[in-house]
């Protein structure tokens, strides 16, 4: 046979049996990751929480009768109690104190740097509100005075940051009578 003759019959060969293709490798990986996406977005959207639930409901006899009647030891009790109650119902949200924004010069010898915050206060009762509104010049001046009297390395750090929240907390609370600050929160701290 001449050579041409062997390279027809090889085209012929090549043609008449069937090629086997191999599925693209990029689309499996494609239908895989949207496989698993679709899955993962079930899981989560079947986990969260709906925002339908209905809060708890009041506990039955909620109040708590003194042990004595005209005793004034068990009439103080069933107050503090009550209060207590009234702090676990009432939401976070309304226990929260907001002061304005506060902008101080850091006590720096150069005098150059300042510390803008917020500060919000959580407070033991909702009763508390009224004497910190009544109270608001006298404890916006003690803020006041305080981050002012701040160096810029007391600032700086989780503990710098942690002992101005606990000062400002002991500081506040000496001026209350009718409850307590719980927590001192620095919604915004910023010094430039």
């Amino acid at each position: 046979m001449p050579p041409e003759d062997n390279e027809e019959m090889e085209e012929n060969e090549g043609e008449s049996k069937p090629k086997k293709k191999k599925p693209p490798i990029l689309l499996i990986i494609v239908i895989l990751n949207v496989v698993i996406m679709i899955g993962l977005l079930v899981y989560l959207v079947l986990r969260m929480p709906s925002g339908n639930t209905p809060p708890p409901a009041p506990a039955e006899g909620g109040e708590v009768a003194p042990a004595a009647a005209g005793s004034a030891s068990a009439e103080k009790s069933t107050e503090s109690s009550k209060k207590k109650e009234n702090a676990a119902d009432v939401p976070l949200s309304e226990l929260i104190y907001k002061f304005k924004t506060f902008i101080v010069n850091l006590n720096e010898i150069s005098g150059t740097r300042y510390l803008k915050t917020v500060v919000e206060i959580e407070m033991s009762n909702v009763e508390l509100k009224e004497e910190i509104e009544a109270k608001k010049p006298r404890l916006t001046d003690l803020v006041i005075d305080y981050l002012s009297s701040l160096s810029y390395a007391d600032t700086q750090g989780m503990s710098g940051k942690e002992e101005i929240r606990e000062s400002l907390r002991h500081r506040i609370n000496q001026v209350l009578k009718k409850g307590r600050v719980k927590r001192v929160y620095f919604t915004e701290f910023v010094i430039q």
